[in-house]
């Protein structure tokens, strides 16, 4: 009986290992449209990955180098914020999923600074992600001082 349930097991495992690895292997490129939702940008993110990446919410949270029940919460928030699909432009810059991982900026702030590395004007940047100019100045200015 207990054989019986052993290739259940290490087909399940297998399966994730091999998801696991497929999301390392391919570099998840976020388009930065996703940012000028109604919602937070951790909200915004964690929404595009499991809808449009079709992530768990444990392979999110592993991605992002956060919490899962906070990855949990955050995406429960998101959907009773908006229901709907969130809108990607076709032309939309776009980021890279790794550099959400390192914790030491905000989501926004890693946005804001890519942004500004590729020379991407500050009242471009506020336009792109429906954010007043002065607010992503502030954040970029934000940026700067804690990458001293």
């Amino acid at each position: 009986m207990g054989e019986a349930n052993n290739p259940s097991v290490e087909e399940q495992l297998s399966e994730k290992v091999t998801r696991l690895s497929r999301l390392l292997q391919q570099e998840l490129v976020i388009p930065i449209s996703i940012f000028a939702s109604p919602l937070s940008p951790a909200e915004a993110l964690v929404k595009y990955l499991k809808e449009h990446k079709n992530l768990r919410l444990a392979e999110i949270a592993r991605l992002l180098n956060r919490d899962q029940r906070g990855i949990w919460c955050t995406h429960k928030r998101a959907q009773t914020k908006m229901p709907a699909v969130l809108a990607i432009t076709a032309a939309s810059p776009t980021v890279h999923a790794s550099v959400f991982c390192e914790r030491k900026l905000s989501i926004l702030e890693h946005v804001v600074h890519h942004l500004r590395s590729q020379n991407i004007a500050v009242k471009d940047i506020a336009q792109l992600i429906n954010k007043h100019p002065s607010t992503i100045a502030s954040v970029h200015h934000r940026v700067r001082r804690k990458l001293r």
